[in-house]
């Protein structure tokens, strides 16, 4: 059924009509699909309407505290960008996330007309980000809800599945970064951090130089797992 109101099923508050009007896919099958009837979406568009009302209330109570007139008032572009928790893109499966960027008339930066949509798919995200020699690395992207793992083999990230499925015994060895550093006054907007640790794998590999040193590492990983 076409959506033509913008009323949902999940308990959206601002019943938007949002349709995806220009895609860098030719043709692709989300074009005119209306964001807000999905609540995975819908939620951060809400937040994203709450943060510029939010913004501007703020700024307006800020400029009547020190007795100013509001008609001279010149308002700041609110911040209101949002990232989504993860979530399946209609054009390709696997988990990503999507960054939701508020457009506002040049004229006008208290009134939200529209967004601009840019998608995260974490696959992707780790194409190229290492040598194509270079194997055994688990990736473990995360937000506070959801986490997956992927395995960089011969320099490609193969997804792994759902949750942290690093091997424990290299726990120790952890690094991690946080991928998305965006300022927002948005109250859902999801942080995705970036967990890589070795394995097995990848510790033979780099001792390659060492013989008896790849002896010792790899023959205590086979005794450890046995």
């Amino acid at each position: 059924m076409p959506d033509t109101d913008g009323t949902t099923d999940w308990g959206g508050r601002y019943d938007l009509l949002v349709p995806l009007t220009l895609h860098n896919i030719p043709g692709a099958n989300s074009l005119l699909y209306n964001a807000y009837s999905d609540e995975d979406r819908g939620i951060h568009l809400d937040s994203m309407k709450d943060c510029v009302a939010q913004s501007i209330q703020d700024q307006r109570n800020a400029h009547l505290a020190i007795g100013a007139n509001l008609t001279s008032m010149q308002y700041v572009t609110p911040m209101c960008p949002v990232i989504t928790d993860m979530l399946e893109l209609q054009i390709r499966p696997g988990p990503a996330g999507l960054l939701f960027q508020p457009i506002y008339p040049a004229t006008d930066p208290t009134k939200l007309v529209g967004f601009a949509t840019t998608s995260n798919h974490w696959q992707e995200v780790l194409l190229a980000v290492v040598p194509d020699y270079v194997s055994g690395l688990s990736c473990v992207v995360s937000t506070a809800s959801s986490t997956y793992t992927y395995e960089i083999r011969n320099g490609q990230p193969e997804l792994v599945g759902f949750g942290d499925q690093h091997k424990l015994q290299f726990q120790e060895m952890k690094r991690s970064v946080v991928l998305n550093r965006i300022e927002s006054g948005t109250a859902t907007s999801a942080v995705y951090t970036l967990s890589v640790y070795p394995t097995g794998t990848f510790r033979c590999e780099q001792c390659e130089c060492c013989p008896v040193l790849a002896n010792v590492l790899c023959e205590s990983h086979t005794l450890f797992n046995s």
